[in-house]
């Protein structure tokens, strides 16, 4: 959730620097989407306790944000690719698997929520053992936050479902 949590602001920050930078200017409102490249950003999170150890993960985001415009040349809103590797590991013997994922999200500017999350967010695959964490399909959020629908197995956030990875992990 956190990493969540970083990725929308680091998209939203990006957009509104964009915008800023066009509200000074007298030329006609602005109506073509426009590409802002996100500069990477690295992070440590906490995805499951275990008992005796801790499954975290080291990942790097980068990424993409196109920003549409509404016709008086206002930012309306932001989709934001998101690109992530990351390293799963136990917190006590620094053993795990390396992942690449991808992920989508659409931001409402005016408001700066994140409307819509889907794509690959965390997987987790063990040789012999397969898939044991996965967070993928679509989420959808009111505008305080909070899950209105989602689809998809989804481990990590809404809900917490990390017994086959603390398994995995032992």
């Amino acid at each position: 959730m956190k990493r969540t949590i970083i990725l929308s602001t680091l998209a939203a920050t990006a957009v509104v620097l964009f915008a800023l930078a066009g509200v000074a200017s007298a030329d006609k409102p602005e109506s073509t989407p426009a590409l802002v490249r996100l500069e990477p950003e690295t992070g440590t999170e906490l995805i499951a306790e275990c008992g005796d150890f801790q499954v975290l993960t080291d990942f790097v985001v980068d990424g993409q944000s196109t920003t549409f415009f509404d016709s008086d040349g206002n930012p309306d809103y932001a989709r934001v690719h998101l690109r992530f590797v990351d390293f799963f590991y136990r917190s006590d013997t620094g053993e795990g698997f390396t992942e690449h994922d991808h992920s989508n999200t659409l931001l409402d500017l005016p408001s700066g929520n994140e409307v819509t999350s889907s794509g690959v967010s965390y997987r987790v695959t063990v040789p012999g053992e397969g898939v044991v964490l996965l967070q993928a399909g679509t989420i959808k959020f009111d505008q305080a936050g909070n899950p209105t629908f989602v689809a998809g197995p989804h481990q990590v956030f809404p809900d917490s479902d990390t017994q086959k990875l603390c398994e995995a992990f032992a």
